[in-house]
């Protein structure tokens, strides 16, 4: 199995009726044979960029940058900040991409408080996990579909569009085509 969805994407079915993931586009940032961690990507949370930066007392000047959503990354570790973005830069980070990283460092959200962010960024605050097993388990019940896309579509797509881009990629009533009971007799 190893990467097998590492760096695509998991599109919420109609069938997903948790809140949190219902309607929701997760990029899966690692999947192994022990489970696989993603985030969310198209939750906006309470919180603005500057709430955030308050929280942590950095400074924050830039208004663009004051006025964007912290969008919720996952139920797991909801007070870590997480920043996928990308850009050329030296701030620590984990390649998923050749163009996009995540980074949790503090430094890299003190340069996007002093008005330096990356080219493209997106602020979030915890991840979702999946333990050994349970996203095959759900990709079997069809809750999620897989979608193989170049992840700088995160950056393109607006998050709120993001879910209705993907559905309308896998075509006209897809709900329709859909059960939870495919498959079994």
């Amino acid at each position: 199995m190893g990467d097998f969805l590492k760096n695509r994407f998991l599109v919420a079915t109609p069938n997903v009726q948790d809140p949190l993931f219902a309607k929701s586009v997760s990029y899966v940032v690692d999947h192994s044979e022990q489970g696989a961690v993603g985030l969310l990507l198209n939750r906006p949370s309470v919180y603005s960029v500057a709430d955030l930066m308050e929280m942590v007392n950095i400074r924050c000047n830039d208004d663009q940058t004051n006025s964007r959503r912290v969008f919720v990354g996952g139920p797991l570790q909801h007070k870590q900040g997480i920043i996928l973005y990308r850009s050329e830069g030296t701030w620590p980070s984990l390649d998923l991409t050749d163009d996009v990283k995540l980074s949790i460092s503090r430094q890299l959200l003190e340069e996007i408080g002093q008005g330096n962010p990356p080219e493209d960024y997106l602020v979030l605050l915890g991840h979702a996990a999946w333990a050994e097993g349970q996203l095959e388990h759900e990709l079997e019940l069809n809750e999620w579909l897989i979608q193989s896309e170049a992840a700088d579509i995160i950056f393109k797509i607006p998050p709120n569009r993001l879910w209705n881009h993907f559905m309308d990629k896998f075509g006209d009533n897809i709900a329709a085509k859909l059960s939870p009971h495919i498959g079994h007799a």
